[in-house]
């Protein structure tokens, strides 16, 4: 993937390192208010008791803290994401449209359109926590689906999973796991990161997910490629909210949340030459240094920790002596020209 200067994904690693274009996004626990007594009023809504039998004549729910509010009302047999409150930036996102999508092999996928709402559930969570998951019943034999939502108290961002229970083999191919119609300029986006919408960001928990902004909609996918019975889940989707002008620092902030390295673990990278060079020579290793220093350290001030010539340097019937036909001067001149960029020789 080329990057440009002042590409938000640098700003957003505190190393400085932009290596990993895996994004990994994180967890979020869940903070929700589902009322009482038939309904209450929370933040304005009218909202369902979970512990009672559903009632399609009572049918929103808010799912709330501090920073986030997310919105839900019964549409058709669903449960809709109809708006996000941004409380860090004091506006309010509609949304147009929610929908999931599990590709099939050889039969037509599964949708929204094919499970009916059945009820909705909070759930306490350890430290104060809460989950909403909504029950579907399949429109066919066999089928039944989750939709979960979590949002811990002191959090700015949610989690979302899609769990599908069948009691017949299906094979899994494309899964859009959410597809959110909502208006916005996108900054970023693609394979392994974020999509990042003016004052939120989105993505899956998974470093092989496409996190795509098309057509006014946001859609997270990834391809499970499997056969599958009993119980599946998705990988899980996050969406966080920022103040405004605060995305980035957001998003850092929530991938501290989950980071398993120590914060000052910086990441290594080592550069082989493998077949790129063959055989490698002073000439040719100088001009590849030389492409690395104008296309990666001048623009974006990053660099390789070592540049490692893999094979083809040493003389084959001695003990790792140099080629003196093809490194005249040894490894030196390449050593000068990686201390220029902070980068180190490697064999």
């Amino acid at each position: 993937m080329q990057r440009t200067q002042g590409s938000p994904l640098r700003q957003a690693y505190p190393t400085g390192r932009v290596w990993p274009t895996v994004v990994l996004l994180a967890a979020a626990g869940t903070f929700c208010m589902l009322a009482a007594s038939g309904a209450v009023s929370v933040a304005g809504e009218a909202v369902q008791d979970p512990a009672k039998p559903y009632d399609v004549q009572l049918s929103r729910w808010v799912l709330s803290n501090a920073a986030v509010a997310f919105h839900f009302q019964e549409q058709a047999g669903q449960a809709r994401l109809v708006r996000i409150e941004n409380k860090l930036a004091h506006k309010t996102l509609p949304i147009a449209s929610e929908a999931f999508q599990i590709g099939l092999e050889g039969q037509p996928a599964l949708g929204p359109e094919d499970f009916r709402l059945q009820k909705a559930d909070l759930q306490q969570l350890p430290g104060g926590g809460q989950r909403l998951v909504f029950h579907y019943e399949g429109k066919r034999p066999g089928l039944a689906l989750q939709i979960v939502y979590e949002l811990r108290g002191q959090d700015f961002f949610a989690r979302r999973d899609v769990e599908l229970r069948t009691q017949t083999p299906l094979d899994l191919r494309r899964v859009e796991a959410w597809v959110v119609e909502l208006p916005g300029t996108c900054t970023h986006q693609g394979f392994g990161q974020p999509v990042f919408l003016e004052d939120t960001f989105w993505g899956l928990e998974f470093p092989a997910g496409h996190n795509l902004y098309e057509g006014g909609k946001v859609k997270l996918v990834h391809y499970p490629g499997r056969r599958i019975q009993d119980r599946w889940r998705s990988k899980t989707a996050v969406v966080g909210v920022a103040e405004p002008g605060r995305l980035i620092q957001r998003f850092r902030q929530y991938v501290a949340s989950f980071q398993a390295s120590p914060p000052n673990l910086n990441l290594f990278v080592n550069y082989n030459t493998w077949w790129t060079l063959m055989p490698p020579t002073e000439q040719n290793c100088l001009a590849l240094i030389e492409t690395f220093r104008k296309n990666l350290w001048e623009p974006f001030g990053e660099s390789f920790d070592t540049f490692t010539i893999d094979d083809g340097w040493d003389e084959k019937n001695s003990l790792w002596a140099i080629q003196k036909d093809r490194f005249p001067r040894g490894f030196q001149p390449r050593v000068e020209e990686l201390k220029k960029q902070n980068g180190q020789l490697g064999l």
